[in-house]
């Protein structure tokens, strides 16, 4: 079975709101948290059988 794994492009936290500053917010590339581990975690438990592929549309 192929699997396609797509973690969608949307706009950062602090792009969206310019004016709020939270302290150690450059740690997480403008995230105000850091990243979702959803996807990487499914893909970690996904039988060694499957064909996985992830795209990241997030990526310039």
């Amino acid at each position: 079975m192929r699997i396609l794994f797509v973690y969608p492009r949307f706009p950062k936290y602090l792009e969206s709101f310019p004016g709020v500053h939270f302290a150690g917010s450059e740690r997480f590339a403008g995230y105000s948290y850091p990243p979702a581990l959803g996807i990487p975690s499914l893909i970690a438990v996904t039988p060694e059988h499957h064909e996985v592929e992830f795209v990241d549309e997030s990526w310039r």
